[in-house]
């Protein structure tokens, strides 16, 4: 069979032919540029692409880590993927002579599909032979239903990374892990460590509790306005409106603060503990007394209203500190 007559059947073939078909093709094209005398210099792309798994296998421990159950799928996905681009890198025909039959034929384009099944083949057939337990990943489709899978199995590679290897930066991590230098993949390393540091580290958490407090004041300025939307419910036959309402809370809360802040200073200056509890005490004395003086309420319908209002402070502190703590944690 003829160059061109190969390249013609070639050109019929596509995307859902059998594997077989294309490489046969390829074969066809390639006894046909070497009965017409065409070199090839002897290039052989199974032997270099196998000159290139080996070199990979050997400059690392890639094959434990295929062969590991406690390294995460997507991990060893990246590995294959680095070894399927490495496949792809690799000339097919390498074909250095000017070639009339080819001139009106991109034989790098039209093969692609073809030298995709070739390295899928060929890295299917290596790992079998070196009895590496592994199997391809799912194609793009098939992965779009894993992606939050991924993304958890990402994380714990990283982690289970950092215990063995916590002096290795971000860019080494990932070159060794075999994921993307992306900036999504340094974010995620770089908070794997800093969630590490946070229990093992005295400095940084300090560094993270100091951030927590300098961001108490954002907190407060979103939490506030929702408060106040509960007093209004509770006061909803009351004559004040929302912005009467949103007085209250900031006064209370002004007070709050500034009872905070002496009891702290009169606990640090006397070295004892009695003032900052005292203060406390007196703080949610002055609550009630402000419900009882400005609503104007009687004492069991203010006592209740209280108790309500002191469960509102609480979960709003409780997400106001897990809204600070991410933040801190995250910026």
């Amino acid at each position: 069979m003829g160059l061109n007559s190969s390249i013609s059947n070639f050109k019929k073939l596509n995307h859902k032919d059998y594997k077989t078909a294309h490489i046969q093709t390829l074969d066809s094209i390639k006894n046909s540029l070497e009965q017409e005398d065409i070199q090839l210099n002897g290039y052989n792309f199974n032997q270099e692409f196998q000159k290139k798994i080996d070199s990979f296998f050997a400059s690392s421990n890639y094959k434990k880590q295929f062969n590991s159950d406690s390294i995460p799928i997507s991990t060893k996905d990246s590995l294959y993927q680095v070894l399927f681009d490495l496949g792809m890198q690799t000339d097919f025909f390498n074909l250095k002579n000017e070639i009339e039959e080819l001139k009106n034929f991109d034989l790098k384009s039209k093969t692609k599909n073809a030298h995709k099944l070739v390295v899928k083949e060929q890295l299917k057939s290596y790992f079998r032979k070196n009895k590496i337990q592994y199997n391809k990943p799912f194609s793009n489709k098939k992965n779009r239903n894993i992606t939050f899978t991924s993304k958890f199995d990402k994380l714990n590679s990283f982690f289970e990374f950092y215990k063995t290897n916590k002096e290795f930066t971000p860019t080494e991590a990932l070159d060794s892990l075999g994921y993307k230098k992306t900036r999504m993949n340094f974010f995620l390393y770089q908070k794997v460590q800093d969630a590490n540091k946070l229990g093992e580290d005295k400095d940084f958490q300090k560094m993270y509790l100091k951030s927590i407090v300098s961001k108490i004041s954002i907190a407060l300025f979103f939490l506030l306005p929702i408060l106040t939307l509960l007093y209004s419910l509770l006061y909803i036959r009351h004559r004040y409106g929302y912005t009467e309402h949103l007085v209250v809370v900031f006064n209370i809360q002004t007070v709050f603060f500034i009872l905070l802040i002496v009891g702290i200073l009169l606990d640090a200056l006397l070295k004892t503990d009695f003032f900052t509890p005292l203060f406390q005490f007196l703080f949610v004395f002055y609550v009630y007394k402000t419900l009882r003086n400005f609503y104007k309420q009687g004492r069991f319908k203010t006592i209740i209203k209280f108790i309500i209002i002191n469960m509102g402070y609480f979960f709003m502190a409780v997400i106001g500190v897990l809204i600070i703590s991410f933040l801190a944690f995250v910026i």
